[in-house]
């Protein structure tokens, strides 16, 4: 169901499966879960756009780009995703894919912290 679902484009449909092939339900296979998963950030899912970062940062099925997944951190935390508003933080407390900015590093971790992600998720 969720592939048919995937194969259709439904974004969350093709982040899930993304993630099934990362973690479990199907054989783990990070290039094809990456493949899944940057369809649905590539149409503005938040969750698939965090996902996507977190593996590119990680290098799970691509190169590691600490610009692209600041890119994609700030897409999602601009659509008000807890998680995403999280990592941005992070990103912007270590200087990853972006100048050091703790200004913006506090501003990013308490609307985090609004979303319930006090201190990670």
């Amino acid at each position: 169901m969720v592939r048919e679902a995937a194969e259709k484009g439904v974004p969350s449909a093709t982040d899930r499966l993304g993630t099934m092939y990362l973690t479990a339900g199907v054989a783990k296979d990070e290039n094809e879960a990456v493949r899944w998963i940057r369809q649905g950030a590539e149409g503005g899912f938040a969750p698939g756009e965090t996902v996507l970062g977190i593996s590119i940062f990680h290098r799970r099925g691509v190169s590691q780009n600490d610009v692209e997944s600041f890119s994609l951190f700030r897409k999602a935390a601009n659509q008000g995703f807890g998680e995403a508003e999280w990592l941005l933080a992070n990103m912007y407390e270590l200087g990853k894919g972006t100048p050091k900015d703790y200004q913006q590093a506090v501003y990013w971790a308490r609307k985090a912290a609004d979303h319930g992600l006090a201190g990670g998720k």
